[in-house]
């Protein structure tokens, strides 16, 4: 993780098999997975990265790849820091009640803040 200025850096690396640029051109769509990966033990349904952009995206962030073949990859997500920001309490906004609350057979009580 890298802090500069209002950005905010994440960084995940491997130094697994790395990918083919064919497969880096798919990695962020719903449900890919390599045909190497489909082919090893290795589990996964394809849909993390695709959640992963999506997220950062809504963000208003980045997200990129960078992968060597038999070397590894790395996944880079880039989001803006919001500096000294509040949110201001609106006294006519209603408290935050758990969805919990309402379940047969609850015991919690009060509002969840």
């Amino acid at each position: 993780t890298v802090i500069r200025d209002d950005e905010v850096t994440i960084s995940v690396a491997d130094h697994g098999r790395g990918m083919k640029p064919e497969d880096i051109e798919q990695l962020f769509s719903l449900f890919f997975r390599s045909p190497e990966a489909e082919k090893s033990s290795t589990p996964g349904t394809g849909i993390g990265l695709y959640i992963s952009k999506k997220i950062i995206e809504l963000h208003e962030g980045e997200i990129g790849v960078e992968s060597k073949y038999g070397v590894g990859t790395t996944v880079t997500g880039t989001l803006h820091r919001v500096l000294g920001s509040t949110v201001p309490r609106d006294d006519k906004q209603p408290d935050y009640k758990s969805g919990f609350d309402s379940l047969p057979g609850s015991t919690q009580t009060g509002n969840a803040t």
